[in-house]
């Protein structure tokens, strides 16, 4: 049977999560989120019902994706959907309300497997500058780095499926080979961990790579984590900038040429 929380709870479960997130933000304007799973349908209203009270009803979307199948662990079937997909976005200071949506689906039935993946969407502050400065090959590589190491550091408490998601084909890794066509790629696929072709569809830049959840708080987590990353990696690309552009702007020193000595000749 479902348990069921107050307003405070998930203000007082989601808090901690929140701070860290707007702690440690710097760069990101908002998050937006895309998820998999299967859901009673009389939750869905609920949540519409929900972010109405809230004002914020117009952000939230559901629909279905073929590639999701998760079958109803409740035993009944007919309010059940099986291939939802529920987006929805909201601004990084008040990502409190991001990560209480995520507790209410979880809490009133919202059930992911290993056919669901959370694809979670951001927007900088200043979004075509960050872009255009992490819109390179070493963005990626630095980004499936962390990703890589980030997996196998989870892998002991939720197995393999982190480490599974580099070798998935929606959201697979690029390769160090591949580098050097990493536009050209983007621009023909989406199925990538960071995808690109997101930016012109959207105006956002798509993170593919996190897996399903058991649990509201294995989302939670894995936001704080993206969060740190993607504002750590930025800050990077920001200073490189700086410290080139310094380079550039320091005039070279102009080569003295040596006086030229002219004997003086006796007539």
């Amino acid at each position: 049977m479902m348990r069921f929380l107050y307003p405070e709870d998930y203000q007082r479960i989601t808090k901690e999560y929140a701070d860290r997130i707007k702690k440690e933000n710097r760069y990101i304007h908002s998050y937006g989120v895309e998820l998999e799973g299967g859901v009673p349908y009389r939750t869905v209203i609920e949540i519409e019902q929900w972010l109405r009270e809230i004002d914020l009803h117009y952000r939230f979307d559901s629909g279905y994706d073929g590639s999701v199948d998760v079958s109803s662990p409740y035993g009944y079937v007919n309010d059940w959907i099986s291939d939802a997909e529920l987006r929805f976005w909201i601004e990084t200071e008040r990502i409190e309300i991001l990560l209480e949506l995520v507790w209410r689906l979880w809490e009133k039935g919202f059930r992911q497997n290993s056919t669901c993946g959370n694809h979670i969407h951001v927007k900088f502050y200043d979004n075509e500058y960050v872009l255009t400065l992490i819109f390179n090959e070493k963005f990626v590589e630095l980004f499936q780095r962390k990703y890589q190491a980030y997996a196998y550091k989870r892998s002991a408490h939720y197995g393999e499926k982190y480490i599974r998601r580099m070798y998935n084909n929606y959201c697979k890794f690029l390769d160090r080979t591949a580098f050097p066509e990493v536009l050209y790629v983007y621009q023909n696929s989406r199925y990538y961990a960071v995808n690109f072709c997101s930016v012109d569809e959207n105006n956002t830049l798509e993170f593919r790579i996190l897996p399903y959840c058991d649990s509201p708080r294995e989302f939670a987590e894995n936001l704080v984590w993206l969060n740190r990353v993607l504002n750590g990696l930025i800050q990077k690309f920001v200073d490189m900038e700086k410290i080139l552009s310094i380079r550039i702007s320091i005039p070279k020193p102009e080569r003295i040429k040596p006086e030229t000595v002219v004997e003086e000749v006796s007539i």
